[in-house]
């Protein structure tokens, strides 16, 4: 009976979710990351309790001094999620934040060595392979791509709407004209 009921529970929270209008979903995330941002900030001076605590030491561990650009990543991710008009943003979303996220750490580590935490240190081995110029390049790619990702930018200028429609206008193809038919009120003239 525990099984089927456990079942049943997670069906609906499924339903529940799934029966939610895309913007709904979209805003729920972008709220908790705006509560994820406050909470990182509020753990710089140890006031989100023990689970801050923690926090700051995992996150300071994995992530040295970037670690304090976290709660401008969550604020951004928020208001990406809530202000976004495309669908299905989340994945690009997270893998642009990841990938800028990657390469600041990275920069920062061969910049200062340890000063990315953890990760930053990994990352920071493409230096032993690019050398420390070759390596801040690869970062500060990886950096400007999560951008592109977030922000879905392009280097192609884009066409406005008004630019579109009158282009379309001018590449009507007229055709020669073959006859002409004049109703006059004795009849059609040739």
């Amino acid at each position: 009976m525990g099984k089927k009921e456990n079942k049943n529970n997670k069906k609906i929270r499924k339903e529940l979710l799934i029966n939610l209008r895309e913007e709904t979903k979209k805003t729920i995330v972008g709220i908790i990351c705006f509560g994820v941002a406050i909470l990182v900030f509020l753990s710089f001076f140890r006031l989100a309790g023990p689970f801050g605590e923690f926090f700051y030491n995992i996150f300071h561990f994995l992530f040295g001094w970037v670690y304090f650009f976290l709660p401008v990543i969550f604020i951004l991710a928020g208001g990406i999620f809530v202000g976004s008009l495309r669908n299905n943003i989340y994945l690009s979303t997270v893998l642009g934040l990841l990938l800028f996220s990657l390469g600041l750490l990275g920069l920062s580590d061969i910049v200062k060595p340890f000063s990315g935490g953890w990760i930053g240190d990994k990352v920071g081995l493409v230096e032993k392979v690019f050398g420390f110029w070759g390596g801040a390049v690869f970062c500060l790619v990886l950096l400007l791509v999560g951008l592109v990702v977030v922000f879905e930018w392009s280097l192609r200028k884009e066409k406005k709407e008004k630019e579109v429609v009158e282009e379309e206008k001018k590449a009507v193809i007229v055709e020669p004209i073959k006859e002409v038919k004049i109703k006059t009120n004795g009849g059609i003239k040739e």
